[in-house]
Formats: C-alpha cells, structure tokens, sequence
C-alpha cells in the first residue's frame, strides 16, 4: 500500500483554495487537485526509479560485453 505525506497534501489544498479561488471555488476542488497531483508525484517517482535500474542494467551489460 502506498503512503502519501497527508501533511503536505494538506498544506498543498489551503495554498490551492486560498490562492486560486477562480480556479478551485471550494475546498473540495482544491483537495480533489492536491490528491491527484500527489498520486502523479508518485507514479513520476517510481517511473523514474525503473528507468534508472533499466541504465544500469544495460551498462552493466556493456561492461560485461567490453571484458
């Protein structure tokens, strides 16, 4: 299971509704917002992640291939 940083998600709605009220007219839109954008924060993270243990993979096979 996945864990979110509720603190932040938190502090993301309040700058949302306070900051973009033409955008996020309620609370709800703002926390619907930060939710979204925090479960796309983590997928980034872990596409990133796989795309660096993929390098890797493939460097440590041209290394083996030089030797």
């Amino acid at each position: 299971m996945k864990r979110y940083n509720l603190s932040q998600i938190m502090k993301r709605v309040h700058n949302l509704y306070n900051n973009a009220r033409a955008k996020y007219p309620t609370f709800s839109d703002a926390l619907r917002k930060s939710w979204k954008m925090a479960k796309f924060n983590v997928q980034v993270t872990e596409s990133i992640k796989d795309i660096d243990t993929e390098k890797e993979a493939q460097e440590a096979k041209k290394q083996e291939a030089r030797e």
